[in-house]
């Protein structure tokens, strides 16, 4: 199959610093139910669109994945043509 690379030192700085970002407005706010699920919510949709890109990297694997059928199918027709 094929052969996942990761750009493991952008992930690192990136996850860190949404990490860090995250953690500061929880210092400066106050601790009830409501502010918590806002942070959480936020990071989530935060950390979403990152699994994404990096998992769209690889559109033949991964969680989210594009089948190859039908290119294989348009190779054989142009190949008859």
């Amino acid at each position: 199959m094929f052969s996942r690379r990761e750009p493991t030192a952008f992930l690192v700085v990136l996850t860190f610093w949404l990490i860090v970002i995250f953690l500061t407005f929880g210092l400066l706010s106050s601790y009830n139910g409501t502010v918590i699920s806002i942070i959480v919510g936020c990071a989530l949709s935060a950390g979403g669109p990152v699994f994404i890109i990096n998992d769209m990297a690889y559109p033949c694997g991964g969680l989210i994945y594009i089948s190859d059928e039908l290119l294989r199918i348009a190779l054989l027709r142009m190949g008859r043509g």
